[in-house]
């Protein structure tokens, strides 16, 4: 059977299937109401490649990333109870499997979310910066699995140097001193050397 992945919000209807079960799953907004609609309305929304910027998904996605405990774990388990109040959340083995991804979804995993992430270490006490040079697991999770919009588009790339930091200091000013050329100063016992500034791709997923 020919695999079908339709995600419609805005009639709020989903419908999916896959290439080895004719099983299909389909929710309209008619018969849903309360918390049960909104779970699903997450689901369809954190499914779309698109989502995060739909109107009709900005109240369903604020409510459920409101959903928070202490501690992270205790967080995780909050929001699967709440995914799962949705009839479809676990209609099947590969339908549980994209309710546990979506779970774990702590942001979204488009390239612009991804570039505007940061990473920080410390190297000889001094602050290092960089884009956030991983693919996080959550988001691999999305864009291999078929039923979501994430597996019909390109997945993106880092195409940054995964070994180069940058001082905070350069970070936040958008551009790197690099050494263009340095001579002995016989006078001074010691080098002059010159700099110019090199900007910072702050772009590394594409």
């Amino acid at each position: 059977m020919k695999k079908t992945n339709i995600l419609k919000i805005s009639g709020f209807i989903f419908l999916i299937s896959s290439l080895t079960n004719s099983n299909t799953v389909l929710a309209d907004a008619d018969t849903l109401t309360g918390d049960t609609r909104t779970a699903c309305e997450v689901i369809l929304c954190l499914s779309s490649s698109t989502g995060k910027g739909l109107s009709e998904c900005k109240a369903p996605l604020k409510k459920y990333f409101s959903i928070s405990a202490k501690k992270w774990k205790d967080t995780l388990k909050k929001r699967r109870k709440f995914l799962d109040l949705c009839p479809a959340a676990n209609e099947n083995a590969k339908m549980s499997a994209l309710t546990t991804a979506l779970q774990h979804q702590e942001y979204a995993c488009d390239a612009e979310t991804l570039n505007s992430r940061t990473e920080i270490m410390r190297r000889n006490g001094i602050t290092m910066v960089r884009v956030q040079s991983y693919m996080p697991g959550f988001c691999n999770d999305l864009y291999n699995h078929e039923f979501t919009e994430f597996s019909q588009i390109k997945k993106p790339k880092y195409v940054c140097d995964a070994k180069k930091w940058y001082t905070a200091k350069d970070w936040a000013r958008g551009f790197e001193q690099v050494e263009v050329s340095r001579k002995w100063n016989r006078w001074k016992q010691e080098y002059d050397i010159k700099y110019k500034d090199v900007k910072i791709d702050k772009e590394c997923w594409k």
